[in-house]
């Protein structure tokens, strides 16, 4: 056939072809609970998140885990220098000399199908506890929950993720001494890290100091792209990108937030900005204030945030925002939720002298941190409680 109409009835096929693949029916998230186990609105809440997320919007909740952990019976020791409400990245041991071990565990469930890359950013995440106490990993242990296969993939499975994370780990001069395995439902892989240092050394995340700056190192975004990306609503260019994001290891920017005296630091993962700075404030009750257009965003973000995509822990990191004030105008904004999306291998955020902070953003976008940018800054210290003021 030839001619005008045969080339229109083609274009109309293929067009209708590819809005199969592109106009994707609402997926099904109804959760089957046996009338009257719950109240009405304790029912709605559970089937609102019956789609869960992974990576690091998996983490039980903070409010959860906060009151769990009263209740644990006190077994400290005197080599001992953290407990359950230090809230620090790793545990310190003194050893003689003076010496400090550090010890940090994480573990997330796989988000990608691609096993070399969701271990390589479950490694660079987990290493981020120890990058945060301005320490560099020693060793680690590798904790891998795989699901029940075929022999044949299941080997093929656990060498893409063993060899991705034990290249990440060299990389960083980081080694691999064990580990242990085991059939889990969905995919997951951690690691126990070791790392060495003094403890006139130790980055806490307590410290900072009135005049200080704020500077965080990496984009916030990828809870609620992630989020979007299990309902088919994100753009694989959006994705890629994130998944660059998190592929960074936080091993350089820890060098030079260490050069350049920073009070504190953390790093931003499972409780979001907002929960993370929080830690930060409660000990020495600081107020600081953070500019919201100064926050860098991943693309694709705020769209999918505007679209009412959350991740499954967003809304109890929401809880911090008793300690928050801002305006109500700024609090409708998109831009505003940013504050409690979940990240997973999310960059640092460090207090820095005032005087240091131009030389210290510098040196970390010099060193691959492109979206470095300073945040906010300390107002106060030893108020009646810790403050978080959005501008």
């Amino acid at each position: 056939m030839h001619g005008k109409i045969p080339w229109l009835v083609k274009d109309r096929i293929d067009i209708n072809f590819v809005k199969k693949y592109s106009n994707l029916p609402q997926m099904n998230q109804n959760l089957r609970i046996a009338k009257g186990l719950v109240d009405n609105k304790t029912q709605q809440l559970l089937e609102s998140h019956a789609m869960r997320c992974a990576g690091c919007g998996a983490k039980v909740a903070n409010n959860v885990l906060q009151d769990v952990l009263h209740q644990l019976p006190n077994t400290e020791k005197q080599e001992i220098l953290t407990n359950f409400s230090s809230a620090e990245d790793a545990s310190l041991i003194l050893l003689e000399d003076n010496k400090i071990l550090l010890q940090s565990v994480d573990q997330i469930k796989a988000f990608i199908n691609d096993p070399w890359i969701f271990a390589r950013i479950a490694t660079n995440h987990c290493l981020s506890d120890i990058y945060a106490m301005g320490c560099k990993p020693h060793s680690a242990l590798a904790i891998v929950g795989l699901p029940f296969a075929s022999k044949e993939y299941s080997i093929s499975e656990l060498r893409q993720l063993m060899l991705s994370c034990s290249e990440t780990l060299k990389e960083q001069n980081c080694s691999l001494i064990g580990g242990h395995s085991a059939e889990s439902e969905d995919l997951t892989f951690g690691l126990s890290v070791n790392g060495f240092t003094t403890q006139d050394k130790v980055l806490r995340k307590n410290g900072m100091k009135r005049g200080d700056v704020l500077i965080l190192t990496k984009s916030l975004g990828s809870g609620t792209l992630l989020a979007a990306d299990m309902r088919s609503k994100a753009s694989h260019s959006n994705i890629q990108s994130a998944l660059n994001m998190m592929a960074i290891s936080n091993q350089e920017a820890s060098s030079i937030l260490v050069k350049m005296n920073a009070t504190a630091c953390t790093d931003i993962t499972g409780f979001g900005l907002a929960g993370h700075l929080f830690e930060m404030l409660t000990r020495d009750m600081i107020k600081v204030s953070i500019n919201l257009d100064d926050i860098p965003i991943m693309d694709g973000a705020i769209e999918s945030l505007e679209q009412g995509i959350f991740s499954s822990l967003h809304e109890d990191n929401r809880t911090v925002s008793s300690y928050i004030s801002v305006h109500s105008n700024l609090s409708k904004m998109a831009k505003y939720e940013i504050l409690f999306d979940p990240q997973t291998s999310g960059g640092l955020l460090a207090s820095i002298p005032s005087e240091l902070a131009e030389i210290c953003v510098n040196q970390l976008i010099e060193a691959g941190y492109q979206s470095t940018s300073i945040i906010g800054r300390v107002l106060k210290s030893n108020t009646e409680e810790p403050n978080i003021i959005i501008e």
